[in-house]
């Protein structure tokens, strides 16, 4: 039976992203700058990519009289490479008071240890700090960043409400603990890789486990949409953003109930956004698990979105004999386990590419 366009009431996930942006942006506001991890090389390397200078040659010795790749970035950007970290190091922590700002914009060498980072966050964040390179352009990329993981985990909350999952809405809340709402809130490329993660997770599991009523052709290209955007920030965040979209894909397989798989699969497909196997198939796939095409002899012409089901009893005639009706041993002990095989779980997720063509 075909599904019309809608499909359910569109869950209010808009009304999570200005709750999840006000945590992050009470950490951008709070922390002092270098006031969570590494930020100070962060800040550096998005100055860096986006007046063009993508690689450096360059080094320098830093506090720790450790030599590092070095960026040309205005001296006004963050305090001297002497006192930057005195607010937490050396022991014990001091007021942020002790750094030392300077508003002379003459570029000088800064040290960077994310130099070598895949420049995709760093362009997203570091217009601010070209335009105002001072504390008020950290602070707007903070916000800049703080916004981007916010509408991720909006994302993510929609998803799970979409599979009319509260529990799992639960959980996409309480991943914004006070340390992923840290790095949210910092130039910090971590913060919105957790939240692609979050986003991904829940939108996979949203178009595989959503029952049939809940999904409509809008709601499918709203999910694909997600994943799109979250596997592109996993894949080009961090060097281990593969590893990371892989596990969650892998894990999202897992869990999937083939019973979701004609709704996505034909919704998705009438979208135009999946290829003939559906949607259930690319995480299959991604998984390793084989998925054979439905076997020929199995097929029904007449009715072909519905797999064919077989009888498990057999024609019998009164003039048979009774020798005729028993297999011998040998033949019984290969049909079961072939019929086991085919009701198994794994030989229903086999089914799901067939599924999706309807």
């Amino acid at each position: 039976m075909r599904r019309s366009s809608v499909a359910g009431p569109a869950p209010r996930w808009w009304l999570y992203l200005p709750a999840f942006f006000l945590i992050a942006a009470g950490w951008a506001l709070a922390l002092p700058v270098n006031g969570t991890y590494d930020e100070k090389d962060h800040i550096a390397r998005a100055y860096a990519v986006t007046t063009g200078q993508l690689t450096t040659h360059r080094t320098v010795v830093d506090r720790r009289d450790d030599r590092k790749p070095a960026f040309l970035v205005p001296a006004s950007l963050m305090p001297s490479n002497s006192n930057v970290d005195c607010a937490w190091a050396p022991r014990p922590a001091r007021p942020a008071d002790c750094q030392h700002w300077t508003t002379d914009r003459a570029r000088v060498l800064t040290p960077s240890g994310a130099a070598r980072y895949s420049p995709v966050y760093y362009l997203l964040v570091g217009a601010p700090l070209v335009l105002a390179p001072d504390r008020t352009g950290i602070l707007l990329a903070r916000l800049i960043s703080a916004l981007a993981a916010a509408a991720l985990l909006a994302g993510a909350a929609g998803a799970a409400l979409r599979l009319g999952s509260r529990l799992l809405a639960l959980g996409v809340v309480l991943t914004a603990t006070p340390m992923a709402a840290n790095l949210a809130g910092s130039v910090n490329p971590n913060g919105l890789e957790i939240a692609a993660g979050v986003a991904v997770c829940c939108a996979l599991l949203a178009l595989l486990r959503a029952p049939h009523a809940r999904l409509g052709d809008h709601a499918v290209r709203r999910l694909l949409v997600l994943v799109a955007v979250g596997s592109l920030v996993l894949l080009t965040v961090r060097q281990l953003g593969p590893v990371l979209l892989m596990l969650v894909v892998t894990a999202c397989a897992a869990l999937a109930r083939p019973a979701a798989s004609p709704s996505c699969g034909g919704a998705a497909r009438r979208a135009g956004s999946l290829p003939a196997h559906g949607c259930s198939a690319w995480p299959v796939r991604s998984a390793g698990w084989r998925t054979p095409a439905w076997p020929a002899s199995l097929r029904s012409p007449a009715t072909p979105s519905t797999p064919p089901r077989r009888s498990s009893r057999r024609s019998w005639s009164p003039g048979a004999s009774r020798s005729t009706s028993n297999r011998s041993s040998a033949s019984s002990t290969t049909a079961r386990p072939s019929r086991r095989w085919w009701s198994s779980r794994r030989g229903a997720c086999c089914w799901a590419p067939w599924w999706c063509r309807a």
